[in-house]
């Protein structure tokens, strides 16, 4: 995971961000992520008192908030990014995401399938 804000944010010039430099970012949290779940089980367990500040149900509102210079959020690795946004990675906590691929047995993958699983055996997650 990585961690998106406005080119212009104080930060963006910081290669990777641990849990501590977040604490004090006004935070957009993305309704029914996992990940973002996830990241603010271990920030109230590092900073008790942090609060999100905004919430969006769409990653592109959450990228356009952060474009805006409304606050800091999570977003994925391969998250397509608007302009003047930059990401760098999230070293602690490592925000973990399962993805599961179901075979019938006896039913060959499907050609989608099969190519989105290679990619994803292909990619560096770290």
């Amino acid at each position: 995971m990585r961690v998106a804000l406005s080119a212009h944010h104080p930060l963006a010039e910081k290669p990777a961000f641990l849990i501590e430099d977040l604490s004090d970012e006004p935070w957009i949290d993305l309704h029914g992520s996992q990940a973002h779940k996830q990241f603010s089980g271990s920030m109230l367990r590092h900073a008790p008192d942090w609060t999100r500040r905004h919430a969006a149900y769409r990653a592109e509102d959450v990228l356009f908030l952060c474009q805006a210079r409304v606050g800091v959020s999570l977003v994925g690795q391969l998250e397509r990014l608007p302009e003047d946004v930059v990401a760098r990675p999230l070293v602690d906590p490592m925000i973990e995401r399962s993805i599961g691929l179901v075979e019938v047995r006896g039913r060959p993958l499907s050609k989608v399938v099969l190519a989105f699983s290679r990619m994803l055996q292909a990619i560096s997650f770290a």
